[in-house]
């Protein structure tokens, strides 16, 4: 089962600045804006790193870091200080992500100096709360595997079958209609307890097919 926290979809990086989640704090004169998005992969984190690099070029620091699925491996994990102190920046973002289980997700935190030295410990502290503050508020979905399943029934049993799926607190992903049936699918948890649900509110009509595992996306409130 996969459990880890991801940015909404509305702030996936699709090119646009606009879709991402944007702070700003001011330390001892310094500026730090953070920018955050949704990265399916590692390619679309380096994109959006360099997005927020051509949208500040005067900027002194573009720091930042990412958690990235890759397919049948563990995560990629990446930082950057871009020439603040190495471990002041750009690895306390990455643990920040860390911390709230985040996974495909990019943060780029730019500082404009403002004449005044922070210290080491006070550009941790700095890179660390610009980091919180641009995921403070931010809506995220939870991602699980699932069994996708297709259930086929006759057109006076779909009605029936419906209101038992909302009863396990489920609801068809798509609905097809050929001559004298329905079929519809379903990502499920435990197969064997669906199908055995569809058949006993069917009388046994109908037929559930497992076609294989899906990942799937649920609303999980806010960070």
């Amino acid at each position: 089962m996969i459990t880890r926290l991801r940015p909404d979809p509305r702030h996936a990086w699709d090119g646009d600045l606009a879709a991402s989640a944007t702070s700003e704090l001011e330390i001892r004169r310094s500026r730090f804006i953070s920018h955050l998005a949704r990265c399916a992969d590692e390619g679309q984190a380096r994109g959006f790193v360099e997005a927020v690099r051509e949208r500040y070029p005067d900027a002194r620091h573009h720091c930042s870091a990412y958690v990235v699925a890759v397919a049948g491996a563990h995560d990629v994990e990446h930082s950057s200080d871009d020439g603040e102190p190495a471990g002041t920046a750009g690895r306390p973002m990455l643990d920040v992500l860390k911390a709230a289980d985040l996974g495909c997700v990019c943060v780029v935190v730019v500082r404009y100096f403002g004449g005044v030295l922070l210290g080491t410990g006070g550009l941790v502290r700095a890179y660390t709360d610009a980091t919180r503050e641009v995921l403070t508020g931010l809506p995220v979905v939870r991602s699980r595997a699932r069994q996708l399943l297709e259930v086929e029934a006759e057109h006076g049993d779909a009605g029936v079958l419906e209101h038992g799926l909302q009863q396990l607190g489920l609801a068809p992903l798509t609905r097809e209609y050929t001559g004298r049936l329905t079929r519809f699918t379903v990502a499920a948890a435990d197969a064997d307890e669906l199908g055995a649900r569809m058949s006993e509110l069917s009388a046994g009509r109908a037929a559930v097919h497992l076609l294989g595992p899906i990942e799937v996306e649920e609303p999980a409130g806010t960070l």
